[in-house]
Protein backbone atom coordinates (compact mmCIF):
# COMPACT_ATOMS: atom_id res chain seq x y z
CA UNK A 1 0.00 0.00 0.00
CA UNK A 2 1.42 3.47 -0.85
CA UNK A 3 0.52 7.02 -0.47
CA UNK A 4 1.43 10.46 -2.08
CA UNK A 5 2.06 12.72 0.23
CA UNK A 6 0.49 16.17 -0.62
CA UNK A 7 3.40 18.91 -0.15
CA UNK A 8 4.53 22.36 -0.88
CA UNK A 9 7.05 22.33 -3.41
CA UNK A 10 9.30 24.86 -4.84
CA UNK A 11 10.71 23.18 -7.79
CA UNK A 12 13.19 26.08 -9.64
CA UNK A 13 15.77 22.95 -11.19
CA UNK A 14 17.50 24.16 -14.59
CA UNK A 15 15.67 27.46 -14.53
CA UNK A 16 18.99 29.39 -15.25
CA UNK A 17 18.58 31.46 -12.09
CA UNK A 18 21.44 33.61 -11.49
CA UNK A 19 22.76 36.23 -8.51
CA UNK A 20 21.36 34.99 -4.72
CA UNK A 21 18.98 33.04 -2.79
CA UNK A 22 16.67 35.49 -2.16
CA UNK A 23 16.10 35.86 1.90
CA UNK A 24 12.22 36.12 1.59
CA UNK A 25 12.05 32.65 0.31
CA UNK A 26 11.86 32.09 4.35
CA UNK A 27 8.72 33.19 3.92
CA UNK A 28 7.53 30.12 2.44
CA UNK A 29 6.44 28.48 5.75
CA UNK A 30 4.89 25.42 4.37
CA UNK A 31 7.41 24.68 2.02
CA UNK A 32 8.67 20.51 2.40
CA UNK A 33 10.77 20.51 -0.76
CA UNK A 34 13.62 23.02 -2.47
CA UNK A 35 15.01 22.26 -5.76
CA UNK A 36 16.74 25.10 -6.96
CA UNK A 37 19.78 22.67 -8.14
CA UNK A 38 21.42 23.01 -11.60
CA UNK A 39 21.45 26.68 -12.04
CA UNK A 40 23.83 29.60 -11.66
CA UNK A 41 23.21 30.85 -7.95
CA UNK A 42 25.99 32.78 -6.89
CA UNK A 43 25.80 32.48 -2.70
CA UNK A 44 27.10 31.20 0.35
CA UNK A 45 25.17 28.16 1.86
CA UNK A 46 21.91 29.86 2.66
CA UNK A 47 21.70 28.71 6.34
CA UNK A 48 18.37 31.09 6.62
CA UNK A 49 16.39 27.88 4.86
CA UNK A 50 17.11 26.23 8.32
CA UNK A 51 14.09 28.46 9.28
CA UNK A 52 11.54 26.81 7.35
CA UNK A 53 10.09 24.05 9.75
CA UNK A 54 8.80 22.08 7.08
CA UNK A 55 11.90 21.65 4.59
CA UNK A 56 12.60 18.02 4.15
CA UNK A 57 14.42 17.79 1.08
CA UNK A 58 16.79 20.66 -0.43
CA UNK A 59 18.69 20.18 -3.58
CA UNK A 60 21.06 22.57 -4.36
CA UNK A 61 23.63 21.05 -6.52
CA UNK A 62 25.68 22.44 -9.57
CA UNK A 63 25.42 26.30 -8.81
CA UNK A 64 28.47 28.25 -7.54
CA UNK A 65 27.88 28.19 -3.91
CA UNK A 66 30.87 29.22 -1.89
CA UNK A 67 32.55 29.98 1.44
CA UNK A 68 32.37 27.45 4.61
CA UNK A 69 29.25 26.65 5.80
CA UNK A 70 28.06 27.90 9.35
CA UNK A 71 27.17 26.25 12.14
CA UNK A 72 23.01 26.91 12.47
CA UNK A 73 22.07 29.46 14.42
CA UNK A 74 19.58 28.12 16.41
CA UNK A 75 18.88 24.23 17.38
CA UNK A 76 15.66 23.83 15.27
CA UNK A 77 17.12 24.63 11.94
CA UNK A 78 17.02 21.87 8.93
CA UNK A 79 15.52 19.44 12.16
CA UNK A 80 12.96 17.92 9.12
CA UNK A 81 15.56 17.47 6.31
CA UNK A 82 15.65 14.11 4.78
CA UNK A 83 17.74 14.80 2.00
CA UNK A 84 20.63 17.19 1.28
CA UNK A 85 22.27 17.73 -2.03
CA UNK A 86 24.81 20.41 -2.04
CA UNK A 87 26.80 18.34 -4.79
CA UNK A 88 29.08 20.05 -7.50
CA UNK A 89 29.40 23.81 -5.84
CA UNK A 90 32.95 25.59 -4.75
CA UNK A 91 31.50 25.18 -0.78
CA UNK A 92 35.09 25.21 1.20
CA UNK A 93 36.23 24.76 4.85
CA UNK A 94 35.44 22.26 7.66
CA UNK A 95 31.89 21.00 8.10
CA UNK A 96 30.52 22.14 10.97
CA UNK A 97 29.39 19.04 13.66
CA UNK A 98 27.00 21.31 15.00
CA UNK A 99 25.24 21.40 11.69
CA UNK A 100 24.92 17.66 11.21
CA UNK A 101 23.75 17.65 14.60
CA UNK A 102 20.45 19.44 13.63
CA UNK A 103 19.07 16.50 11.13
CA UNK A 104 17.37 14.79 13.58
CA UNK A 105 14.92 13.54 10.87
CA UNK A 106 17.96 11.72 9.47
CA UNK A 107 19.41 10.75 12.74
CA UNK A 108 15.48 9.25 14.33
CA UNK A 109 14.69 7.04 11.43
CA UNK A 110 13.21 4.51 13.39
CA UNK A 111 10.58 7.05 14.73
CA UNK A 112 9.58 8.19 11.45
CA UNK A 113 9.17 4.28 10.37
CA UNK A 114 6.93 3.80 13.54
CA UNK A 115 4.45 7.08 12.29
CA UNK A 116 4.75 5.39 8.45
CA UNK A 117 3.16 2.22 10.48
CA UNK A 118 4.33 0.12 7.68
CA UNK A 119 3.01 2.27 4.68
CA UNK A 120 4.86 3.81 1.77
CA UNK A 121 4.34 7.01 1.48
CA UNK A 122 6.46 8.94 -1.21
CA UNK A 123 6.97 12.49 -2.69
CA UNK A 124 5.02 12.94 -5.78
CA UNK A 125 8.38 14.46 -7.35
CA UNK A 126 11.35 13.47 -9.15
CA UNK A 127 14.73 14.75 -8.48
CA UNK A 128 18.34 14.59 -10.10
CA UNK A 129 20.96 13.13 -7.71
CA UNK A 130 24.17 11.46 -7.73
CA UNK A 131 24.68 8.18 -6.20
CA UNK A 132 27.63 6.41 -6.44
CA UNK A 133 29.17 8.90 -9.28
CA UNK A 134 26.20 8.24 -11.69
CA UNK A 135 23.35 10.65 -12.15
CA UNK A 136 20.40 8.77 -11.36
CA UNK A 137 16.73 10.13 -11.45
CA UNK A 138 14.51 9.44 -8.25
CA UNK A 139 11.37 9.25 -9.09
CA UNK A 140 8.52 9.87 -6.38
CA UNK A 141 10.51 9.63 -3.69
CA UNK A 142 10.03 7.75 -0.48
CA UNK A 143 9.88 10.36 2.27
CA UNK A 144 11.91 7.87 4.46
CA UNK A 145 14.81 8.18 2.40
CA UNK A 146 17.72 9.78 4.06
CA UNK A 147 19.93 11.26 1.27
CA UNK A 148 23.49 13.73 2.01
CA UNK A 149 25.69 15.01 -0.74
CA UNK A 150 28.86 16.84 -0.55
CA UNK A 151 30.61 15.65 -3.18
CA UNK A 152 32.56 17.77 -5.59
CA UNK A 153 33.17 21.05 -3.17
CA UNK A 154 36.54 21.58 -1.68
CA UNK A 155 35.95 20.67 2.23
CA UNK A 156 38.81 20.18 4.24
CA UNK A 157 39.39 18.13 7.65
CA UNK A 158 37.66 15.74 9.13
CA UNK A 159 33.94 14.74 8.67
CA UNK A 160 32.07 14.81 11.84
Amino acid sequence: MSSVITQSLGNFNDKKFQGRIPKSITKCRHLELLDLGNNRIEDTFPSVLGTLPKLRVLILRVNKLHGSMQSPSTKLSFTKLRILDISNNVLNGNLPSKFFMNLKAMIDVDRDMEYMMMKYYYYDYSARMTWKGFEIELVKILTTITIIDLSGNKFTGKIP
